[in-house]
């Protein structure tokens, strides 16, 4: 068999490999994301209209060190606002749940709605990946999405006494953290995971 008949590897060859095997992605996370990942961009016009437009993700020099410090165990992000870190940790969990068998992703917000909306922007990646990229789902709800094949889950909790209890999460986002009510005893609840 000659080099030019041999299967060509291509992405779509390789990430079916990947799941087949339960492998995570060869390729890493920041090709993933530069590579496949598009997010809703909002505008307001000068009359005060919406604008919405869907864009292929934008690297910027401060994402260099937030994906690196996305490895720490305990990370607390104090950013400028309109510079994608909400998009960009859309794109990690979701990553992570499409390339990690039973991976466990909790969002804790300032309430439902808000936590709805930050897995909003992880589903709106998934519906805007290739076709061959989606998996399935086999959860599908405003405050939960759980990927076909490895049960990789995201969950959308509002900020209560008992948020982050009970479950044994690989990652746990308190988004907009300083404006919860019960972000101490959230904390005390889910920082045994992180103690780990």
């Amino acid at each position: 068999m000659t080099t030019a008949q041999k299967t060509k590897v291509t992405d779509e060859y390789v990430i079916a490999e990947v799941i087949k095997l339960n492998q995570p992605f060869p390729r890493g996370f920041v090709y993933f994301l530069k590579t496949y990942v598009w997010l809703e961009d909002r505008k307001f016009s000068g009359e005060g209209a919406e604008l919405v437009q869907t864009i292929r993700w934008q690297w910027w020099p401060v994402h260099d060190d937030l994906v690196n410090d996305l490895k720490s165990r305990l990370l607390i992000i104090l950013k400028a606002r309109q510079v994608s870190v909400s998009w960009l940790l859309a794109a990690y969990r979701l990553y992570n749940a499409l390339f990690t068998r039973n991976y466990l992703y909790i969002i804790i917000s300032q309430g439902q709605d808000e936590a709805n909306e930050s897995l909003r922007k992880s589903h709106f990646i998934y519906d805007h990946l290739p076709e061959w990229l989606q998996p399935g789902l086999s959860t599908d709800s405003k405050s939960e999405l759980v990927i076909a094949g490895t049960k990789g889950t995201i969950q959308a909790f509002p900020s209560t006494e008992k948020a982050g209890r009970s479950y044994t999460a690989n990652c746990i986002e308190a988004d907009e953290a300083a404006h919860h009510e019960y972000a101490a005893t959230n904390f005390a609840a889910y920082s045994p995971a992180i103690d780990a």
